[in-house]
């Protein structure tokens, strides 16, 4: 209610200081209440019924703003779309939310909406390799083929000197590498450009080759 986490799972960032923001409240109230009481022992049972409802009725507002707030979370659980987009809403800088939402769009076929998300991301960091990623596939899905080859190499070579890409990722980033080559080999041959169309088929066939997936 009080707190933008800023991240997409950031709820369980505020367990234990909720628990410590409760004691912190409550400790004290509890302290003062007890010590009130035992130097009004003799006030009249009304006042201390008044009070009780006054703390009543503040636990249900509280309960009941709680479990508002819990119904709305849970609408935007509702899928991985809307939960980046909430996200989103909350922190518009996070780059793995804004990566998080170019790999949704490439999951629905979206390659506009994901190369939009996976620039944005890069330019907040250049270097972060699964936006590069993305990048590469959603150019190559719009026929980019030139500038999905340069986001590929990228994320090739980053992932290799960080040692810490996903397997999956980084063998189907070879597979699209060497496809963008074999596409861009074929415009070449078109228009008639024999030489480039040959050096670029070689090139594919090789990146192929080398991923095992000739």
């Amino acid at each position: 209610i009080f707190f933008p986490v800023g991240v997409v799972l950031g709820e369980r960032l505020l367990y234990l200081p909720s628990i410590g923001f409760v004691l912190l409240i409550c400790i004290p109230l509890t302290e003062r209440h007890l010590l009130h009481t035992g130097k009004n022992k003799g006030a009249t049972a009304s006042h201390g019924l008044v009070i009780k409802r006054v703390w009543l009725l503040g636990l249900l507002v509280w309960c009941s703003l709680a479990a508002l707030k819990s119904l709305h979370r849970n609408w935007e659980w509702r899928d991985e779309r809307a939960l980046f987009l909430s996200a989103l809403d909350v922190c518009p800088d996070g780059v793995k939310n804004l990566n998080n939402l170019a790999s949704q769009r490439l999951n629905y076929q979206e390659a506009g909406a994901a190369l939009g998300f996976a620039d944005r991301a890069l330019a907040l960091h250049p270097a972060f390799h699964h936006a590069l990623y993305n990048r590469g596939l959603a150019l190559y899905y719009l026929g980019n083929y030139a500038d999905s080859i340069h986001s590929l190499e990228a994320y090739l070579g980053n992932t290799g000197r960080q040692a810490r890409g996903d397997p999956h990722d980084f063998f189907d980033a070879k597979v699209y590498l060497g496809q963008a080559y074999l596409d861009l080999a074929r415009a070449a041959n078109r228009e008639g450009d024999v030489e480039a169309a040959t050096s670029l088929w070689a090139a594919g066939r090789a990146r192929l080759a080398a991923a095992g997936a000739e």
